[in-house]
């Protein structure tokens, strides 16, 4: 009798113990449901720290190659070497930066986790802000960039509602598009200006045309679908060398956030012509 009640409470003990490790194993299932339910998330998210790390160094290392160029007007050939080495790596952690962020703006959305936001920006800032965040790729491929503001942008709406993080996001994939499909040397024209809805509330036109190789016509019904990728022309050796890889969500991420933010895109392409990518943003309230 005495073993029987010895163990009484050793069993309600245990099964308490039980019962508490379920509920903090069902706590911890609900508060990490959508790091277990999207690992490809959390890699993205522990991906990131490290690549920003890497492209700040490789920009110190870009920043002292440029100021010993500088210096020494006659460089050698192993540091002009060098410094195209340096630049290679910085457009590759420009490229897998971009790639992340667009893996992880389509898992939240396919999770029903993207969420917008309403802030303010300067339309200057958003298109400047951008280009900069492509410099390098730019440089390495000898691209001009041209922008143009149109002359209702200075007032009274240079300065822009909406989701900032977004929009920048937008631009940037449809820039980084026209950077991979245009060939060395080539120009890139990003225009801005002021359009209406139907409904008479402003809306911010952007237009970013290149002289790049063009999208076949047959290729142009599919470019706004997930992990759609075409294979280049024959003719484009001298575009960028991912041109034929990635995960083919630049442009259907694009167009999930600008349909998010209320907007419109469109792409107007032929082979051998270049293309341009129309879009607006109304101003969110």
């Amino acid at each position: 009798m005495s073993n029987e009640r010895d163990s009484a409470p050793e069993d309600a003990l245990e099964a308490g113990e039980r019962s508490r490790l379920q509920d903090r194993q069902g706590t911890e299932r609900s508060d990490s449901l959508t790091l277990r339910d999207l690992p490809l998330a959390r890699i993205a998210h522990e991906l990131r720290a490290p690549l920003n790390r890497i492209s700040g160094f490789l920009d110190l290392l870009l920043a002292e190659e440029e100021a010993a160029g500088a210096a020494i007007p006659a460089s050698s050939e192993l540091s002009l070497q060098s410094r195209d080495y340096l630049q290679r790596a910085r457009v590759g952690s420009e490229q897998l930066y971009l790639l992340l962020e667009n893996l992880l703006c389509w898992l939240r959305a396919a999770s029903g986790q993207l969420h917008l936001s309403s802030d303010v920006i300067a339309v200057e800032e958003l298109v400047e802000s951008t280009v900069e965040e492509l410099e390098y790729t730019a440089r390495l491929r000898q691209l001009r960039i041209e922008t143009r503001f149109a002359r209702e942008l200075l007032a009274p709406y240079r300065r822009i509602r909406t989701d900032s993080q977004r929009a920048r996001h937008i631009l940037r994939n449809v820039l980084a598009n026209a950077c991979t499909y245009t060939p060395i040397g080539g120009r890139i024209t990003i225009e801005a200006a002021v359009a209406s809805l139907p409904s008479g509330l402003p809306r911010l036109a952007l237009s970013i045309g290149d002289s790049g190789v063009g999208i076949q016509p047959e290729v142009l019904p599919h470019i706004f679908e997930p992990f759609y990728r075409a294979e280049p022309l024959t003719d484009s050796d001298q575009l960028l060398e991912s041109s034929g890889s990635g995960l083919g969500l630049g442009l259907s991420v694009a167009h999930l956030l600008v349909e998010r933010l209320g907007g419109t895109i469109a792409v107007q392409s032929a082979p051998g012509v270049g293309t341009t990518v129309s879009l607006t943003l109304p101003t969110l309230t």
